[in-house]
């Protein structure tokens, strides 16, 4: 159990690395080749923040053959987006949601998503399904590209990344946990494998490619534009964070799934909450380093984003995986369809609500947004754990209400 904990963590920081790496070695090669800002901009709010759930999707599928896990964790995470990652930074600024480009971004997330929630419980997930949704990704990529009056006007500015210090604390503190965990594993078996540090070395190993690698501050001029770095440092990122997104994937799955063998559940609980929270941590860093700068288009452009490229890109890379197993399509869990796909849809119709309404998001609204992700986990335990239904749970409020009257 201690040990599996220790993978969970080590996937996770070398995930959010890796990512982080990938991103920003995929950027600086876009510029050095010439390549518009505005390509840089689409890669950092959405492809670059959803490179987590698509390489964990791929994991648990083709190698650990639970197709569940992988598609709980991108509508888990697609939730904890709304919930969580706008509601945290909405206590400490009032988002503003009359950003310009911001409108065109969420209305084709709404359609995504009313596309995933009528598709996919009628059909499954297809290989057809699968390249209809990364083709409509790709369409919108590149319209958002040469179309006047897209998102070209939302450019930005390579800032969300901040600086790498408060990062360092976190995974040092991570270091010192896992530490901790192989401290209590060897007092309790009297004794450690080999295998039992690969975690512990990973995260150590990312650590000091973390104080290594210059900061993405450091990677830009006086002005906070991207430098031409040398094309030593441009590999170098790129190859790191080729090698680590699978590596921090797979250790993450084969931790989340050790844990829910452990404790007894379903691997589908794991995915919807460990895997989604862990996944969207680079969604929720970017959005309180935007926070911190005030800048309200990042934070709305970067949920969005995210969440457009979770269901098309994660979804549609899910969907044709079947041709490379066994299996002849996906189909999604019956509990999904009746409880987390009413989840997911309500709460970003209530994010499109706000921006079509252009009502701001303020600390109110924030605080409701968190409370509703506790009433989430809540009904996680309540319908995945407990097996009750809808309809049980209405009669159990209707007597806990007339015992609060009586």
């Amino acid at each position: 159990m201690l040990i599996f904990l220790g993978m969970l963590l080590a996937g996770l920081v070398v995930l959010v690395l890796s990512g982080d790496w990938l991103v920003r070695g995929a950027v600086a090669f876009a510029l050095r080749l010439g390549v518009s800002r505005i390509l840089a901009s689409i890669i950092i709010v959405g492809f670059g923040t959803s490179l987590p759930e698509m390489m964990v999707a791929i994991d648990a599928t083709v190698i650990k053959d639970r197709p569940g896990l992988a598609i709980s964790g991108l509508i888990g995470s697609n939730i904890v987006n709304i919930l969580l990652v706008l509601g945290l930074p909405a206590i400490f600024l009032t988002i503003r949601t009359t950003g310009r480009g911001l409108m065109r971004s969420v209305v084709v997330t709404a359609l995504a998503t009313i596309a995933w929630l009528v598709v996919t419980p009628l059909f499954g997930l297809t290989p057809t399904i699968g390249y209809v949704f990364l083709g409509i990704l790709l369409a919108y990529i590149l319209s958002a590209l040469f179309l006047p009056g897209s998102e070209s006007t939302d450019v930005v500015d390579d800032d969300g990344g901040g600086d790498n210090g408060w990062l360092s604390v976190i995974i040092f503190l991570i270091l010192l946990a896992q530490a901790g965990l192989l401290a209590a594993k060897f007092s309790n078996d009297g004794g450690l494998q080999p295998a039992d540090f690969s975690g512990f070395a990973l995260v150590l190993i990312g650590f000091v490619l973390l104080i290594v690698i210059p900061s993405e501050k450091d990677m830009q001029d006086s002005k906070g534009r991207p430098q031409n770095e040398g094309w030593s440092l441009i590999v170098a990122l790129i190859c790191f964070g080729i090698v680590g997104l699978p590596l921090g994937a797979h250790f993450m799955t084969t931790g989340a799934l050790g844990i829910a063998e452990q404790l007894n559940l379903r691997s589908e609980i794991v995915g919807l909450t460990l895997i989604a929270l862990g996944t969207s941590l680079p969604e929720l860093a970017a959005a309180l380093a935007a926070t911190l700068r005030r800048e309200n288009d990042m934070i709305l452009g970067n949920v969005a984003g995210s969440n457009l490229f979770n269901l098309f890109g994660a979804g549609g890379i899910i969907a044709i995986l079947p041709l490379f197993t066994e299996a002849e399509k996906y189909d999604l869990p019956g509990l999904f369809l009746k409880f987390d796909h009413w989840i997911m849809g309500i709460t970003f119709g209530v994010f499109f609500l706000y921006v079509l309404i252009r009502r701001s998001i303020g600390w109110f609204t924030g605080l409701i947004f968190l409370a509703g992700y506790a009433a989430y986990l809540a009904g996680i335990y309540y319908f995945h754990n407990l097996g009750q239904t809808w309809a049980e749970l209405w009669e159990l409020t209707q007597l806990k209400l007339q015992h609060s009257i009586g």
